[in-house]
């Protein structure tokens, strides 16, 4: 699967997408860590057309949940539906959060202690939750 990813990452920006698209249409594409985040600098993100500016990996993650917030904002609630294991990612008691920040204009705080492989997952989960098109997110870096 690793090295399918690496196939898929290496593609054009359109082509990528359509694959991206087309392998979870088929239930192949699953969201999965990225290991090669470490360590990388961001310059931005994708998202469908639309790119956007972002200076680390917690300020994509942000960002993703303001257009959550922005076009879902009556359903905002689903995301503390999304945690781990042992740890929650999202809460209305702050005090159940290692490093929380307010979610601006709710009642949630969210889990800013995390590396760059954990945040990626976190916004494609985020997008899925939403029905928003996840495969089409995209992180950019610089070189």
């Amino acid at each position: 699967m690793k090295a399918l990813i690496k196939g898929i990452n290496k593609l054009p920006s359109n082509e990528r997408q359509r694959t991206k698209e087309l392998l979870e249409k088929l239930n192949i594409l699953k969201i999965a860590p990225d290991d090669e985040l470490t360590g990388t600098q961001v310059r931005g993100f994708r998202l469908g057309e639309k790119k956007y500016n972002a200076g680390s990996h917690i300020e994509v993650f942000r960002k993703i949940l303001e257009i959550v917030i922005l076009k879902h904002p009556k359903k905002i609630s689903k995301l503390l539906s999304i945690g781990g294991r042992k740890n929650k990612y999202f809460s209305h008691d702050l005090n159940e959060l290692r490093m929380p920040e307010h979610l601006r204009g709710t009642d949630i705080y969210f889990e800013t202690n995390e590396n760059a492989k954990s945040l990626c997952v976190r916004c494609e989960k985020v997008l899925k939750l939403f029905d928003m098109n996840y495969t089409s997110f995209e992180i950019e870096y610089y070189k």
